[in-house]
């Protein structure tokens, strides 16, 4: 894998590139994503591809997934790093509350990339909703 990151003409913000050109865009300046929203948001992203692949492998019919992240940062020092991160996964279709948990917990705790390689230092908690 390789990113290339470059500046962009607006004050602290970044084009990032992977090599086939695919691109998002981050910045430091308040006005867009973060690279720590951008960090909150993968894991969340990560573990509702995982979720939604588990649940289709158990055969659950998914017709929505939503994932609300929160992160919880230390303010009290520098970096600002996560100390805490929660992830609210919302889903609608017929599905069993039973296999939701169970798809949720295995690609939040077991199969997200993304999520592992921030453990241990970061707790990330998780809780589902069908609706």
């Amino acid at each position: 894998m390789k990113l290339t990151v470059n500046n962009r003409p607006n004050h602290l913000e970044y084009s990032v590139k992977k090599e086939d050109e695919a691109e998002i865009i981050l910045n430091a300046n308040g006005k867009g994503v973060s690279p720590m929203d951008a960090l909150l948001g993968s894991v969340a992203a990560c573990s509702a591809v995982d979720a939604e692949l588990i649940l289709k492998k158990m055969r659950q019919k998914l017709d929505t997934l939503t994932v609300e992240a929160t992160g919880e940062r230390a303010e009290d020092q520098t970096p600002k790093f996560f100390r805490k991160i929660h992830l609210e996964f919302k889903l609608s279709g017929d599905i069993k509350q039973s296999a939701a948990e169970k798809a949720v917990g295995l690609g939040v705790e077991k199969y997200c990339s993304v999520a592992s390689s921030l453990k241990p230092d970061i707790e990330i908690s998780w809780n589902v909703t069908i609706e």
